[in-house]
């Protein structure tokens, strides 16, 4: 009580200097925790933009080596996992283009809100909703969406725009298609839509196709890939690591990519 009080007196014997401490004191806890919540803040911002859409692992199923009914059991277990927020199936291959690019085509559901592209295909888009048919009488064969970046790949003679506009819309270009067998057939690609994001792979890499057109082009029956989504993208390295054991109890062998790594 007595160190209280002397220091106290202390404290009030000269007010300008108690009252110039207190206000130094005060200003320099409010920096502090500006700058905290900034940062975080920030991460949080990083985090959306670089993750929103997108799943960070994407899990290839091994051919003709689920059913149905395991299919859907899978995807209720990954649903267990504390981290894991959401998974999708979609039908993913490949379509080179005529200057040698080589285009990840996923097949999805564009009306289909659950999906974790749902929200990067309807935010910052130009154009129109891809069709699901396959034409055979019109000027191409199927239409479908592509982000800004992936323009610059597949028309390096034209003038690249960053963010895109209308002007790219509706253009079309041929991709060629390899089966299994060894088969090649060259689509011709209306680009349906447009859409502008700052996550890396899907704007510079992606081709987003109905997910019929891409069981009609194939001959796929089942999903090729079963796309995870976890909370946080930060921790996609260790939530891989931790499904291992599970995935391990459905195929001797498969491929899980991580996609935060790239972003």
């Amino acid at each position: 009580m007595l160190a209280f009080k002397i220091a106290f007196r202390f404290l009030t014997h000269n007010l300008r200097r108690f009252f110039g401490l207190f206000l130094t004191i005060t200003v320099g806890t409010a920096i502090f925790y500006f700058i905290f919540v900034a940062a975080k803040g920030l991460e949080e911002k990083i985090i959306e933009y670089s993750a929103v859409g997108e799943a960070s692992l994407s899990l290839t199923i091994p051919f003709n080596s689920l059913n149905e009914e395991e299919f859907i059991a899978l995807q209720n277990d990954l649903l267990e996992h504390p981290n894991i927020e959401s998974v999708y199936p979609v039908y993913q291959f490949s379509l080179f283009s005529n200057s040698g690019n080589i285009l990840i085509v996923k097949g999805i559901d564009f009306e289909d809100t659950s999906t974790h592209y749902y929200k990067i295909l309807n935010r910052r888009t130009f154009g129109n909703t891809p069709s699901e048919k396959l034409f055979e009488s019109k000027d191409y064969d199927f239409e479908g969406a592509i982000g800004a970046g992936l323009i610059r790949n597949i028309r390096p003679n034209e003038t690249y725009h960053r963010y895109a506009d209308e002007s790219d819309v509706g253009i079309t270009i041929s991709l060629t298609y390899s089966s299994p067998i060894g088969e090649k057939n060259v689509y011709k690609v209306r680009l349906e839509k447009i859409f502008v994001t700052d996550n890396f792979v899907i704007r510079s890499k992606v081709l987003f196709i109905d997910y019929r057109l891409a069981q009609e082009i194939t001959g796929l029956t089942m999903p090729t890939n079963l796309d995870i989504k976890v909370n946080n993208p930060l921790i996609s390295e260790t939530v891989n690591k931790e499904i291992e054991p599970l995935l391990s109890d459905y195929f001797d062998e498969y491929f899980i990519k991580d996609w935060s790594l790239e972003n």
